[in-house]
């Protein structure tokens, strides 16, 4: 959770302020992150909320 990676292991990044969640390829590298969804401001997400298949 935050508006940024925090270190090169961080790939999805979730801001609760704004509902916005980014996939971030390379963590706190030179690559931006990319919006993947974004949510009501507030909404809480976790694992559980997601399907990958």
């Amino acid at each position: 959770m935050g508006s940024r990676a925090e270190d090169s292991n961080d790939r999805l990044i979730y801001n609760i302020n704004t509902g916005t969640l980014l996939s971030d390829i390379d963590g706190v590298g030179d690559k931006g992150a990319s919006v993947l969804a974004t949510f009501a401001p507030g909404t809480r997400i976790n694992s559980a909320s997601f399907t990958v298949i």
